[in-house]
């Protein structure tokens, strides 16, 4: 044994009484001996997940592994790790090996069972909880989890009984508390499903997800005061609680979003997805896609050749009558479990898990026909989807869609309603149409569903494009890379245009992501992580705010002009460049001091490969905010870099910066260019 492994024991004692920082600074030294025992790394790979740091635990006990492969626990400890990384292949293999081995480590099976549940593999998922059972019939996580299937499986008395036999095994399960009260809402049961919802709270008065769930009952059964109490409950828990401040919003308290939370809307309908068609055809008397069928067929005639939108398509409803006539199908949705049913009715051409405005921002002028069946209850601001349907649709194209109605007193024309659903008044739905050069075809007020066995009452309205609107479509369908226009070469009429797109850019974002953006810094610094994790958290915000742009940017595959130019980076983002590439970074201990246009150009980025770039989903952050706001990269080319006001318009979000100076501030990260970190990569 090492001298430094003698210190183990010190780390144990450490760890006894939570001083994890001085644990994980001596285990680090440690490991530093490269006779160190599979222990200390099982160990620092543990405090790793701890952490939430799933990349660094899965390093921590692969190298636990490779000294001692006897090391079972590290091995389940992997695959959890590389489950909460969302590799769910990856971990299987790694639980399935483990209950090989080990056919007696119930928690292995239950772990694979998880997995299973989470790709939905369900015969699986009941397998595995079954096995774990048959080791363990008192394990209450394995029996939970099966409720968990058999409720996917509309089984639900039988999920019922195994959550209720998880909270008899263990009492303060809140997990299981709150899942049979999910399971007792699918019967209707809701006065025992608030008692399961309070023995959830009653375990942990911390529980948001509890609040929620216990505001919702008690707000469908009329109980407005005390569902208002459990969602301010909720708030006072998380801030930041999206569905929490919807809900109170919709019973008159704090202020109006403009949408739904994008997570509220697609943990709703993935409950739904296996009982939709039967609830709402069946129960609720659900027609507007026949409806909506009805009054495009009356406007498209007999053609068969058309491209369709099919937004918020859920299980495809729409999509088996409009396959009809169309010659492309295309369906959008935010859950994903309803995109599985849509998927094996096999009617649609192309199926994508996202939002409305960034799936029409990625068919400019493409499209002849949009659908929006049962989607606008969760929108309550429209002018950015008709303003992206506008630029999608053909000239003469066709956008139909369904609204709750709301009186036209209404303010700013439409209303959140205490059942968490938007109406929209009639004058407001003309403004839009108006604004975005759109011919109102027909307008039918109708009931468009039931409720309670209360009529829900709507409007089914079928708009065309105007030719009036062709500009619109024009200016965004192409970007005029090959146009020598003169006038729009000035810089004048650059930042004209510039300024057009960076609004249209924003206003595509999604008011939850401009805020979680905002608070961006705030939350880095009480993040207890890695510094590589908060990077990772910085990136993950910056591609999520940045999958918006693209109908707004003069940027492209191929184009490669940006990569001629300076590109300052940090030795944190050389050594994320690294842990992802292989290419090993060179020690930098001072900036370069060069002029950055004369070396850049005639020195390109180390990564530029045979006119593209090869790492370009690592690539630096640098390289994905620095986009071009203009038309065309006219300003980009070699030859217009030194003309006068020949500066290429970028977009600037100060919370990025300033989260990434601060991460770099703390960790004493020098920035200097990338050709410094990295002055030769190999092909």
């Amino acid at each position: 044994m090492s001298n430094q492994q003698g210190h183990l024991p010190e780390v144990k004692e450490l760890l006894k009484i939570g001083r994890y920082d001085d644990a994980e600074r001596l285990l680090r030294d440690i490991c530093v001996d490269s006779n160190v025992n599979a222990e200390s790394w099982f160990l620092l790979g543990a405090l790793s997940g701890m952490r939430s740091d799933a990349i660094g635990a899965e390093c921590n006990f692969r190298k636990a592994l490779s000294l001692d492969a006897s090391l079972l626990q590290a091995k389940f400890n992997l695959g959890i790790a590389l489950r909460d990384q969302g590799r769910f292949d990856e971990a299987c293999l790694e639980f399935q090996e483990l209950v090989t081995k080990q056919p007696q480590h119930a928690d292995a099976f239950n772990a694979l069972g998880y997995v299973y549940m989470r790709i939905e593999n369900l015969d699986e998922a009941e397998r595995c909880f079954r096995s774990a059972l048959a080791v363990n019939n008192m394990f209450p996580d394995a029996l939970t989890n099966l409720g968990n299937v058999l409720a996917s499986r509309q089984r639900i008395e039988e999920a019922i009984e195994y959550h209720r036999r998880a909270l008899i095994v263990a009492p303060t399960h809140e997990g299981a508390a709150i899942n049979l009260g999910g399971a007792l809402l699918i019967l209707g049961r809701f006065e025992e499903a608030i008692v399961a919802f309070k023995q959830a709270i009653a375990t942990n008065p911390e529980n948001v997800d509890a609040y929620v769930q216990l505001g919702s009952t008690l707000n469908h059964m009329g109980n407005r005061k005390g569902a208002e109490q459990a969602f301010r409950q909720a708030l006072q828990c998380s801030p930041e609680h999206d569905e929490a401040r919807y809900f109170l919003a919709a019973l008159g308290n704090g202020d109006r979003p403009q949408t739904a939370p994008s997570q509220y809307v697609s943990k709703l309908f993935d409950g739904y997805a296996e009982t939709f068609d039967a609830e709402l055809v069946g129960k609720l008397q659900y027609r507007i896609p026949e409806m909506l069928f009805g009054a495009v067929s009356a406007e498209i005639a007999e053609r068969r050749d058309l491209d369709v939108l099919d937004l918020g398509c859920g299980t495809g409803l729409c999509g088996l009558l409009f396959k009809h006539f169309s010659r492309t199908l295309a369906g959008v949705d935010l859950s994903s479990k309803m995109l599985a049913k849509a998927n094996s009715r096999a009617v649609y051409d192309e199926l994508e898990a996202g939002e409305l405005t960034a799936a029409l921002h990625r068919r400019v002028g493409v499209l002849d026909v949009v659908l929006a069946a049962d989607v606008f209850i969760y929108v309550g601001d429209l002018s950015s989807v008709f303003e992206a349907v506008a630029k999608a649709l053909r000239i003469k194209g066709v956008f139909a869609f369904s609204v709750e109605s709301a009186r036209t007193e209404e303010d700013e024309g439409y209303v959140l309603r205490s059942t968490g659903r938007y109406a929209h008044a009639q004058s407001y739905i003309i403004q839009l149409a108006h604004r975005f050069k759109f011919d109102i075809a027909s307008v039918e007020d109708l009931c468009i569903r039931m409720d309670d066995d209360q009529p829900v009452n709507g409007s089914i309205y079928v708009l065309r494009q105007s030719a009036s609107s062709q500009m619109l479509v024009e200016d965004y369908s192409e970007h005029l890379i090959a146009v020598k226009d003169v006038v729009s070469r000035t810089p004048e009429a650059t930042q004209v245009t510039a300024k057009r797109n960076y609004e249209s850019f924003l206003a595509a974002i999604p008011l939850e992501v401009h805020r979680r953006e905002e608070k961006l810094p705030a939350e880095l610094k009480k993040m207890n992580a890695k510094p590589m994790v908060k990077l990772a958290t910085i990136r993950k915000s910056v591609e999520t705010l940045f999958s918006y742009a693209e109908s707004y940017v003069a940027c492209r595959k191929g184009c490669a002009f940006c990569c001629h130019q300076a590109v300052d980076i940090s030795r944190l983002e050389a050594e994320y460049i690294q842990e992802k590439t292989g290419v090993k970074y060179t020690q930098v201990t001072k900036p370069s001091r060069r002029d950055p246009l004369g070396f850049s150009e005639k020195t390109p980025c180390p990564f530029l490969k045979h006119g593209s770039c090869s790492i370009y989903e690592h690539r630096p952050l640098i390289c994905r905010i620095a986009v071009n706001l203009d038309s065309d990269p006219y300003w980009c080319e070699f030859e217009n870099w030194h003309k006068p006001g020949g500066a290429v318009p970028k977009p600037s979000f100060r919370s990025i910066h300033t989260a990434y100076t601060d991460l770099n501030e703390k960790v004493g990260s020098i920035k200097a260019d990338i050709r410094d970190f990295f002055p030769i990569v190999p092909d």
